[in-house]
């Protein structure tokens, strides 16, 4: 009973403030995913499939061929300010860029994860004014090994122009002031998909926010979920 509830808490709470993006996601989901934040999107899946974690929780596996989620834009999405970009996510392999969150690297964000030599992966945060990008998080070896579960949350700051990268709860790196204001496109919010390379692995409890996390409800967000995914 206690998994249970403690499942039913993951994906039937109430979205957080300034959600624009909640994908708890149900088993059985097929073609659809229909986002709880108060914008209630229709995300669509592309070739991946449902499955359910040890502890109850349906997440997508994607075949690193030719499967991703595609949400098309909407003005909740064009965040050019606080942002906050949250997954759980299980990488087959790091080689393969992994894009997690993909907008635009020119313009509002796109995190990623790749090898770029390193066994143990590494993640760059993306935006752009439009006609140029910068990299405010640029960090490698901070990634568990492939085929495990974590927990992975970015934030940025417009106040101070900072990001921040977070990985099991934990601060992994807090970037110099960016200096280039993100400026909005009429872009599609790509998921596991960069160009042609598509994301071998799995991903869930998918969440957006325009506001900033805090550490503590960065921590809090892990704390809540890790024992579904086995994670200490």
């Amino acid at each position: 009973m206690k998994s249970l509830n403690c499942q039913d808490s993951l994906l039937f709470h109430p979205p957080e403030l300034g959600s624009v993006l909640f994908l708890p996601g149900l088993p059985g989901g097929g073609s659809r995913i229909y986002d709880r934040s108060p914008y209630g999107k229709i995300v669509t899946v592309i070739g991946a499939v449902w499955k359910l974690t040890a502890g109850g929780v349906p997440y997508l596996a994607f075949d690193g061929v030719d499967d991703y989620l595609s949400l098309t834009n909407a003005p909740q999405l064009q965040i050019t300010g606080d942002l906050t970009l949250k997954t759980w996510v299980k990488s087959s392999n790091y080689t393969v860029r992994n894009a997690l969150f993909r907008k635009d690297y020119n313009k509002e964000y796109f995190l990623c994860l790749y090898a770029s030599g390193n066994p143990n992966g590494r993640v760059t945060f993306s935006h752009g004014n439009g006609s140029s990008s910068e990299t405010p998080i640029d960090i490698t070896g901070v990634l568990p090994v492939v085929n495990t579960w974590f927990h992975i949350v970015l934030t940025r700051d417009a106040s101070t122009r900072v990001c921040s990268l977070y990985v099991n709860g934990n601060l992994k790196q807090t970037s110099a002031v960016y200096s280039l204001t993100p400026v909005a496109s009429g872009f599609d919010i790509l998921l596991g998909r960069y160009s042609n390379e598509f994301m071998p692995g799995n991903m869930t409890l998918i969440e957006m926010h325009c506001r900033t996390w805090q550490a503590l409800e960065v921590q809090n967000s892990f704390n809540r979920e890790k024992n579904i995914f086995g994670v200490w």
